[in-house]
C-alpha cells in the first residue's frame, strides 16, 4: 500500500509541471482571445464610424450646393436692389439741387444716402432698400414741395440732419438744433404731382 501511495505521489508531482503548462497555455489563449475580440470590435466600430462620416460628407456635398446657390442668388438680388437705389438717387438728386455724397448700407437693408450742397455735406436720407425705389423717390420728391419742409430746406438746407423715408404714411425729418424730429403725412395728390415732375425731369 505504501508503495502504491508513493507511486501516486510521484505521478502527481510529475503531472504538476504539465498542468501548469496547460493552465498557462489556456490563460494565454484567453488573453489573446480577449485582445482579438477588442481589436475586432474596435475595428468594426472604426469602420462604421468612417462609413457614417463618409456618407454624411457625401450628403453635405450635395445639399449645400443648393444653399450656396440660393444664398448667392439672394446676395446678387440684394446687390442689384442696392445698386438700383444708388443709381436712381444719384441720377435724380441734382434735379432737386442736391448732390449725392456717399452711402452706408446696414445689415437689415436700411441705407443712409448722404447728401451735399456743392462741397459741404448737408445730412442724409434714410431709406430701406427692400422698398420699391420708385415709390421711395416719389415720396421724397413729394415732401420736397410740401410745406413746411419746402421752406425750411430753402432757407436752412445746410442745417438738415436727415429725412427718413422708411415709413409708408409719414416722412420724418430733423434739422440741426431741433430736439425732436418732425413729420409730414404723405399726400396722394402731392405724390402724383411729384411723380409727374420727377418723370419730366428725368426725361
Amino acid at each position: 500500500m505504501e508503495t502504491n501511495h508513493k507511486e501516486i505521489i510521484k505521478k502527481k508531482r510529475k503531472l504538476k509541471p504539465f498542468v501548469k503548462v496547460i493552465l498557462f497555455i489556456l490563460f494565454l489563449g484567453i488573453i489573446l482571445f480577449i485582445l482579438y475580440k477588442q481589436n475586432f470590435f474596435s475595428s468594426a466600430k472604426s469602420f462604421f464610424q468612417n462609413s457614417f462620416v463618409n456618407i454624411k460628407a457625401g450628403i453635405n456635398n450635395i445639399i449645400p450646393h443648393k444653399d450656396k446657390d440660393s444664398a448667392s442668388q439672394t446676395n446678387e438680388a440684394s446687390t442689384d436692389t442696392n445698386n438700383s437705389f444708388l443709381s436712381v438717387f444719384k441720377k435724380r438728386l441734382p434735379s432737386q439741387d442736391i448732390i449725392f455724397a456717399s452711402s452706408t448700407l446696414m445689415p437689415n437693408g436700411d441705407m443712409k444716402i448722404f447728401l451735399k450742397n456743392t462741397k459741404d455735406e448737408i445730412g442724409y436720407l434714410f431709406v430701406n432698400t427692400k422698398d420699391n425705389v420708385e415709390e421711395v423717390w416719389t415720396t421724397f420728391a413729394s415732401v420736397l414741395i410740401a410745406d413746411p419742409l419746402k421752406n425750411m430746406l430753402k432757407n436752412n438746407l445746410n442745417d438738415l440732419n436727415y429725412v427718413d423715408l422708411r415709413f409708408k404714411n409719414k416722412v420724418f425729418y430733423k434739422f440741426n438744433g431741433s430736439d425732436n424730429p418732425a413729420s409730414i403725412p404723405i399726400s396722394t395728390s402731392a405724390s402724383t404731382t411729384a411723380t409727374t415732375s420727377s418723370s419730366t425731369n428725368t426725361n
